[in-house]
């Protein structure tokens, strides 16, 4: 049987006028590669970024709220749909781990996390970027990635803690080669 997601390429841009939380969506990216990189140990290699959704679930009610309240007050789902779509939260999934690779915790295993940051670029925020909103961005990704990574890592050897800075800067040096190229090329 086929199964298709139905993906539709989703820029900056768009999620800006969908009025999405672009910030938690940075976050939510950061925060999953911090723990593939640095929990799971995996380069993250093609994995793939989706937003869908989700039903809200009403709050519980304790015996005494339910008790408190004014006789026939509806205790149930604001819509007598079963899924109500004006009452949907977006959500970040990640998907499509078949190409993941371990790997290792030294310059090695930096080189190889950077390059397969740079396969799945399209979904990522970038470094150096012209607009003020890509750059705020990507200053948030930073500090959340660094902030998880660091929490995963606490206790670890210095030199094994250092290694998510160096992650960032081969992201921003490939960024930077990258705009160079382009440069270059057009003249």
């Amino acid at each position: 049987m086929f199964f298709s997601l139905r993906n539709f390429k989703l820029h900056l841009n768009h999620i800006i006028e969908l009025d999405l939380k672009v910030e938690e969506i940075t976050s939510g990216m950061a925060t999953a590669l911090a723990v593939m990189h640095w929990g799971a140990r995996t380069d993250a290699r093609d994995v793939e970024f989706a937003l869908g959704s989700v039903t809200e679930p009403l709050p519980s009610m304790s015996a005494a709220e339910i008790a408190a309240l004014p006789a026939n007050t509806w205790t149930g789902p604001p819509s007598d749909e079963l899924e109500d779509f004006h009452h949907r939260k977006t959500v970040l999934w990640l998907l499509d781990f078949n190409q993941v690779r371990a790997i290792t915790m030294d310059a090695e295993g930096i080189a190889q996390a950077v390059e397969a940051f740079g396969i799945n670029d399209p979904y990522y925020p970038k470094p150096l970027q012209e607009s003020i909103v890509a750059q705020s961005l990507w200053g948030r990704f930073v500090e959340v990635y660094l902030n998880t990574a660091g929490r995963i890592l606490a206790g670890e050897r210095e030199e094994i803690q250092g290694l998510p800075n160096q992650f960032i800067q081969g992201v921003v040096s490939m960024e930077k080669e990258k705009q160079d190229k382009k440069k270059a090329m057009e003249g």
